[in-house]
């Protein structure tokens, strides 16, 4: 990274990262899926019973947005890889 604002990004090291995500994404559903089959009587009482489903609709939303940021990384990767192709003529 240059002292101008200006970085470089590898393509391999894009597909990486959005294959980390997607099993971060799978983690994170599966963890939600526990917390979806506790109850009361797994929790204490009904306070923490909320407190439980309120959390799981925020780890779902998260869960949504990290797929879509990952969606977006492996358009932009394949952008990024067709002009590289055809500016070196491959």
């Amino acid at each position: 990274m240059s002292g101008s604002g200006d970085f470089s990004v590898g393509v391999e090291e894009l597909g990486s990262l959005a294959t980390r995500l997607d099993r971060c994404t799978e983690s994170m559903k599966h963890a939600c899926g526990d917390l979806r089959s506790a109850t009361v009587s797994n929790l204490g009482n009904g306070d923490i019973d909320e407190a439980g489903a309120d959390f799981k609709s925020a780890w779902e939303f998260g869960i949504s947005q990290i797929a879509a940021i990952t969606d977006a990384i492996r358009r932009r990767r394949k952008l990024l890889a067709a002009r590289m192709s055809s500016a070196t003529g491959r």
